[in-house]
């Protein structure tokens, strides 16, 4: 019977390897190609080695990196304005980038106030960024959808990608525009389909590549001008090095706000997949040891030339819910990831750009879910955070969205404790929460609620705080000498 169950778990972890090997491809040649502007074999290296490497170095049997939509698109907006992407000044500014990040990242894990902030971002700011991450990717993707340049895609804010998407819609490639909605529809389609599901994307995109071919075969590329990923080259591996001279000094100075978004974005939903994974599994694991992995691997990718990597909900999912419980089956992905790219590296060649830019946009409608948005609806202070994360995304990109995310935990946090449970019973207060300097204004309000109910005495049950701060001492010292009881 042993025998029997190791059998079956190694086959299940095989079947789990070969689905996450073609889930993954796709994804890591449009992060590459659409978001982050470089040649597909830099995604490629970020599904073999950033999955391999993050699932060996984080103890948790669930965990999983790899190749991430919004870094890849974080590394798009933050080098456009430097260098024409694919470009090799462009491609050694993104070697820097991520390694800055990567460094940025190993403050987050050493600074452990910093790594435990992680923990105290409510899901509301969760839901409302990753909302309107997918909002984003859409919109992001109008112009390669349309065939036109990457290089006059327009990022920021809303409003100049609507005007994006109308000049798109007159001026765009027809043919672009058709294999775009052929492969964004057959997405939608087997994404409905139970048996199916699993592999939508790359269903998607072997329709969208073919019907691209039948196109060609029929006009001719050079009637129809559509754009493809063309060269492709992976070896096993790919040594690299970022750009660092004394030239071009000023230009990497200017890449620390977008590293700071890039190392935060990253360890942001590391944190946040791992605390949700984990919560459906009933197990715990420190998010620092997250934290470490990221960093660590991130470190790494410039100087192999990989995209950075994350944790990914989405593939922890996936692999859990195909009964995956080992890491065999990221081996077993990486082996098909190496295997197909080695032998079929012509069919890579010919993925249309069009196909990508849909796979990226049933990558955002992925994201956005009406029940991240419903769970909130109900409490005033959780529906401000999430609309506010989600509206500063449109208008100040990612980097105003972190910054704006940040003062909503904390105001959220502030809020919260400022305004604590407070009961009353005829003249006796009972507070539920910790009193702090904070919320003594709440309790004082209470406290003239009992006066004007024309009570003499005044008495605070002070049994079920858990922290009480040195003026909130004070306060209650005061309040005894001026004639009020303390309950203990």
């Amino acid at each position: 019977m042993t025998g029997f169950h190791h059998s079956n778990s190694l086959r299940v972890d095989i079947f789990a390897g070969i689905t996450l090997a073609i889930v993954v491809l796709p994804q890591a040649i449009a992060f590459a190609t659409n978001l982050a502007g470089v040649p597909p074999e830099y995604g490629i290296y970020s599904a073999i080695w950033g999955v391999l490497l993050t699932a060996l170095l984080n103890p948790s049997r669930a965990f999983l990196g790899g190749p991430n939509s919004t870094m890849a698109a974080v590394i798009g907006f933050t080098l456009l304005p430097l260098s024409p992407p694919f470009s090799d000044n462009y491609i050694g500014y993104m070697l820097v980038l991520i390694l800055i990040a990567g460094l940025i990242q190993i403050l987050f894990f050493l600074i452990k106030p910093v790594s435990r902030a992680f923990d105290l971002i409510p899901e509301s700011v969760t839901n409302g960024v990753i909302t309107g991450i997918g909002c984003f990717l859409i919109y992001k993707s109008f112009a390669a959808f349309a065939g036109l340049p990457v290089n006059t895609q327009i990022y920021w804010p809303f409003m100049i990608a609507w005007q994006t998407l109308l000049s798109v819609l007159e001026i765009g490639n027809m043919a672009a525009i058709q294999i775009g909605l052929i492969t964004l529809a057959t997405g939608i389609i087997v994404r409905m389909i139970p048996p199916l599901k699993i592999a939508y994307i790359l269903i998607a995109l072997v329709v969208g590549t073919g019907y691209s071919e039948f196109l060609i075969a029929r006009h001719g590329l050079e009637n129809i001008l559509i754009e493809q990923v063309g060269r492709v080259s992976i070896p096993f591996i790919s040594p690299s090095l970022p750009t660092f001279d004394r030239s071009s000094m000023p230009d990497i100075i200017s890449l620390i706000p977008g590293a700071i978004t890039l190392a935060f974005i990253g360890t942001f939903q590391t944190v946040t997949s791992m605390r949700y994974l984990d919560r459906r599994r009933g197990v715990f694991h420190k998010v620092t040891e997250g934290i470490k992995t990221d960093a660590l691997v991130n470190c790494v990718m410039p100087f192999i030339s990989a995209l950075p990597t994350c944790g990914s909900y989405n593939r922890m999912y996936m692999l859990r819910s195909l009964g995956s419980k080992s890491k065999v089956s990221v081996v077993v992905s990486v082996g098909v990831l190496f295997t197909f790219s080695y032998f079929f590296i012509d069919v890579l060649k010919i993925i249309p750009i069009p196909s990508l830019a849909a796979i990226i946009m049933l990558v955002g409608l992925n994201m956005i879910e009406w029940k991240n948005f419903t769970i909130h609806w109900h409490s005033k202070i959780e529906l401000l955070s999430f609309l506010t994360s989600f509206m500063t995304i449109h208008i100040f990109g990612l980097f105003g969205a972190v910054i704006a995310g940040s003062l909503v935990t904390l105001c959220h946090f502030i809020w919260r404790h400022s305004h604590p449970l407070i009961t009353l019973e005829e003249h006796t207060i009972t507070v539920h929460d910790i009193l702090y300097y904070g919320s003594l204004p709440e309790l004082e309000r209470h406290i003239n609620l009992v006066k004007q109910a024309g009570f003499s005495t005044v008495e605070i049950n002070t049994s079920e705080i858990s922290y009480i701060d040195n003026e909130a001492q004070r306060f209650l010292d005061m309040f005894v000498k001026t004639g009020g009881l303390i309950q203990k």
